[in-house]
């Protein structure tokens, strides 16, 4: 490996490690995370969703998906009921409130992406834009060919 690329990692991770978790960054980190993700998956994806199928999409523990799930019924902003189809599974249903709460949420996010990405600059902001996808690519196809080996591997 290039002793640049390894000099880069190490930078990467300082960059995130160096800096003290400011308010920002808990409320970036807080849109792609627990109650927001399961809310904004709903919210992409018809509205409802089997828990097995969100934990699965959110890559979390069957009890973590429990939890997210009773705290947003207790807020009024997912059900939870009997499939129609199968009554022995729950489906789980983002509600009006947790529609509106995923427009305000989003909407902060878009606001703050806004101001952050005026203060880099358009030349900077366009190269943020266009290699924070690249990375995000790349990791998608690093995972989905480590899945495709462990399936062939499993049969």
């Amino acid at each position: 490996m290039d002793t640049t690329y390894r000099e880069l990692a190490y930078r990467l991770i300082d960059v995130r490690a160096t800096h003290a978790p400011t308010r920002a960054r808990r409320f970036i980190d807080s849109h792609f995370s627990g109650e927001d993700l399961v809310l904004s998956y709903l919210n992409r994806h018809g509205r409802c969703a089997f828990p097995k199928e969100l934990g699965e999409a959110m890559d979390v523990t069957t009890a973590r998906i429990a939890a997210i799930l009773r705290k947003l019924e207790g807020q009024g902003l997912i059900t939870r009921e009997l499939d129609d189809r199968d009554g022995r599974k729950v489906v789980v249903r983002i509600t009006q409130a947790g529609v509106d709460f995923v427009a305000k949420r989003r909407s902060e996010a878009f606001d703050y992406f806004v101001d952050l990405l005026e203060c880099m600059g358009p030349e900077d902001a366009a190269e943020y834009v266009r290699l924070t996808e690249k990375a995000m690519d790349i990791i998608a196809d690093k995972e989905r060919a480590q899945v495709e080996r462990l399936e062939v591997k499993a049969s």
